[in-house]
């Protein structure tokens, strides 16, 4: 079973549809993901799947972003501009005093991780799970979608319904507050310093 396909971009985040990611049954790419797929998660273990949907980034979203191999190849991986990637450094610690921060993948072709692909458009695949998680898709660790009820219900009303209708808690605050990251996210100025 799989959500909705919008036409509108949904969120800032998503994979594209032959981006794989790592399942109890191994690796599949996310266009096959399904409703109830138990993926695997950064919090330790696999995470249920609860929503699986589809939509078209914004024409401002910027250009998707590629992640390249360690030898410099391209990969079937391919993010939103602002999807963000779990990112580790000598001198994370020393800046921001933790292990690790998350950082869109925008800021990261400087670093030879990622480089903007003009050459696709494709649908971006959205998964949603009780809290908000980090999947694994290859070497990388990313978010998984991070609901703003209010952003999809302007966006695509049907699949705000179809997603409070799987997820009701999604309706209250209460209920929004699992969807928080506890990394550091950095701007594109500490990116530069941590990077440049």
């Amino acid at each position: 079973m799989r959500g909705r396909h919008s036409r509108n971009g949904i969120a800032l985040s998503g994979l594209s549809a032959n981006t794989r990611v790592e399942t109890l049954r191994g690796p599949v790419a996310a266009r096959d993901l399904q409703i109830g797929d138990q993926v695997k998660v950064h919090s330790g273990g696999f995470a249920t799947l609860r929503w699986v949907g589809t939509s078209r980034p914004l024409d401002d979203a910027g250009l998707p972003m590629r992640r390249l191999s360690a030898d410099g190849a391209d990969t079937t991986t391919v993010l939103t501009a602002d999807h963000l990637v779990l990112v580790s450094h000598p001198k994370i610690e020393l800046l921001f005093g933790v292990n690790e921060v998350l950082c869109p993948a925008k800021y990261l072709a400087t670093t030879g991780m990622f480089l903007p692909d003009s050459s696709v458009n494709p649908a971006f695949v959205h998964l949603l799970f009780d809290t908000y998680e980090l999947v694994q898709c290859g070497d990388d660790w990313v978010e998984s979608l991070m609901p703003n009820i209010d952003r999809i219900r302007a966006e695509e009303q049907d699949t705000a319904t179809e997603i409070l209708t799987l997820l009701p808690k999604l309706a209250s605050h209460q209920g929004l507050a699992s969807y928080v990251c506890t990394q550091p996210v950095l701007d594109e100025r500490e990116a530069t310093v941590l990077f440049g």
